[in-house]
Formats: structure tokens, sequence, C-alpha cells
């Protein structure tokens, strides 16, 4: 951990008799004298980035890193068009897609050997939860790797310490199975199902895929065949004889291969991207029954508990899978997303909407910004 004096960010909204100003560097306290805690000191988040183990180390995070942008944010807005400013290491500048308000962008460097900690001051802000958002930057990368958010958070009454955790985009690390489909504790009508539905974090090779002894289903064995839809991220597994009874339900054992690789040609499976080589996925699946459905099936538009049909393969009987095209893909979004954001339906999440980013977003290579859904997709299938 990085015990130094954190690097400090003086930040003061612009109000009525207070002077609009930002600085870097030393911590001062407001001129209007107010806002000081219990000590003397000002309010003010001393912000400490936390890595997730599973993903990588602090150590090796900040190896890959040459700089991290902070933007901080709040309700109703810091600053109002017409306030832009820069002091070259801090701006306020539009950096959402909200073009009302003006948010406070700060740059620091990281000296590879820890994450840098920084310090928020009140200053003249009304005491409003802020929201911040941290991405993190490669040597020569036009956008960021890693990235981070804490919300609503509230300064209080003196200096304390929040933690915020920053994690590597999905594009930067291995691939991972991130779903099974039916879940482990469902219902399934019938107590029988024609096909196991996996979601990768990255598109996944198809070829590595279906090879012998890539997946097994134990104790029903491998799947009869496996489909792969065009984003590279569903594999839909359809089996036979994956069925149980009323009173025990189906359990099976799932393992998939480290061997499965990614479809650019980087590394295979990883579960555990901080330990060294490839893993084996594994997980145990039990699922209740229920009753078979009351209205006959019909392909495309089936009743509760129907298996959705889509063309020779039969989807998995989850409400996340819907049949598009002859294929099995996840539905969407389960929830609307947030004003500036879009859905990201391959991942079933809401994403910045890219049409409205800012230079410091954006969509990570080798994708790009469709214009027409505002999704960051594969530029091969990007629409100008």
């Amino acid at each position: 951990m990085n015990h130094a004096r954190p690097t400090s960010l003086l930040r003061r909204r612009s109000l009525i008799g207070v002077c609009a100003a930002i600085a870097w560097g030393a911590c001062a306290t407001d001129e209007s004298g107010a806002g000081g805690g219990l000590d003397g000191a000002p309010p003010a988040l001393d912000v400490r980035l936390v890595v997730d183990p599973n993903q990588t180390t602090p150590a090796d995070l900040a190896r890959r890193l040459t700089s991290i942008v902070v933007i901080v944010d709040a309700e109703g807005g810091l600053y109002d068009p017409g306030e832009e400013t820069s002091n070259g290491l801090v701006q306020i500048k539009n950096a959402d897609a909200d073009p009302t308000d003006l948010e406070i962008v700060a740059t620091l460097e990281v000296d590879r050997d820890s994450l840098p900690t920084f310090r928020l001051e009140r200053g003249g802000l009304d005491d409003v939860p802020i929201d911040l958002r941290v991405l993190g930057f490669a040597e020569g990368g036009s956008t960021h790797i890693a990235e981070g958010t804490l919300r609503a958070a509230r300064f209080g009454d003196a200096p304390r310490d929040v933690s915020l955790p920053f994690l590597l985009r999905a594009s930067e690390l291995p691939p991972r199975v991130v779903d099974v489909l039916p879940a482990d504790g469902a219902s399934v009508a019938g107590c029988t199902i024609p096909s196991v539905t996996l979601v990768f974090s990255r598109p996944i090779d198809a070829e590595s895929l279906v090879a012998a002894g890539a997946i097994d289903l134990a104790p029903f064995g491998p799947p009869t065949s496996i489909e792969l839809d065009d984003s590279g991220l569903v594999a839909t597994l359809v089996t036979t004889g994956l069925e149980g009874t009323d009173e025990s339900g189906i359990t099976f054992r799932l393992v998939v291969s480290g061997a499965i690789r990614a479809a650019d040609g980087g590394p295979g499976l990883d579960q555990a991207p901080a330990e060294g080589g490839a893993q084996v996925f594994e997980a145990d699946v039990h699922l209740a029954c229920s009753p078979p459905p009351l209205q006959p099936c019909t392909p495309g538009d089936p009743a509760p508990g129907c298996s959705n049909g889509c063309g020779e393969v039969a989807c998995t009987p989850d409400p996340r899978i819907q049949c598009v095209d002859e294929s099995c893909v996840l539905a969407g979004c389960l929830t609307s997303c947030p004003e500036g954001t879009v859905c990201n339906a391959a991942r079933t999440e809401c994403a910045l909407d890219c049409r409205t980013a800012d230079a410091i977003d954006g969509c990570a290579p080798p994708s790009s910004c469709d214009a027409s859904s505002g999704s960051c997709v594969d530029a091969a299938s990007a629409t100008d």
C-alpha cells in the first residue's frame, strides 16, 4: 500500500461570493473559512484505488500504466458552460454526455511502482454527494485500459479515506466464463433442458470451442453440438438426456477446458488472471424442477417454461436468451439504461454512449463506435 501523502486536488464550485478556482499541489482552506473539520483540516476525501486480486496486483497494474485521469461530477453540476479552464494538469470541461454542465478532469502520473492516492477537498461546494470516475492509460494509449467508479461519495466534516474499485477492462483480460444459464438454483419446467448457455467475457475462437474434450457436462457427457453466436460471446451447448426427477432436480458439473482461446489469437481461458497460465472453468449446477407448461410451445413465441426453438437448436429456457436470425443470443439489458448510456446487448449491461464520449473516453481498439447504436463494436461491423 502506498503510504505517501496523497496528491491533492483542491476544487471549489463557482458560487455567488466564492471565486471559481482550481489548484494543484498543497491543500488550502476555502477563502470563506467554511467547512473546516474538528481538527481544522477542511473536509476532504483521500481516495485509494483498489484492484481485484482475481485480475492482477496493484504493482502489476501500476507497471502497465503511465497516467490516470480523475473525473469529478455531482448532481446539478460543478460548473456551467462558459467556465471552461485549464492549468495543464487539471481542467474544467465537459467530460460526459450532458453538455449542460462541466466536470473536473485531472491527470495524475503513475510512477510504475504503486498506484497513486489522491485527495479531493470540498472547498466551496455544498455538502452534496459527488461521483468519481478514474481511467487508467498505458504509454501512448488513446483509450483507457483500466477504470473505476465511486458513486455518491460524501465529504463529511473532516478528511477521510475512501476506496475506489479500479479494474482492468474486459478487453485487457484473458477470456473468462462470466455466466452459465440456466443459473445454479434456477427452476426448469418439465425437468429437462435442451441446451446450456455459456457467456464469455471476450469473443471466443470457434475451433477451440468445439475441439474434442473442450467441454463436458458430467455425468451426461459432452454436448452433442455447440453453436457460437456472431458476437463470439454466447455459446449454446446442445444436449441430449440432460434431465432429472421431480424429487432430485437436475444436477451436473460443467467443465470448460483452459485450451479454449480468444478469437483474436490471444491467451487461453483464464479464470484467475493473477495466476500464471490458463485455468479450467468448473461449476456445479443444480436446477429444481417445476411442472411442464400448461399450453403448447410455439417456436419464436414460447409459452412460459417452453424452450425457445431457434432453427435446428432449442435455446436455453432462460428469459435472458432469445432467438434472433436463428441464433440464440442474449436478450439485452434487463433494465432501462440511464441517460448518456446505451445497452451493450452482447453483455446485457449499460455502457457509456460512445457517440458522446469525450477525448478522454471512447472505445478500446480494435473496437470502434457504432454511430447507429452508440455501442463499441468490432471495427469490421461498425457503421459510419
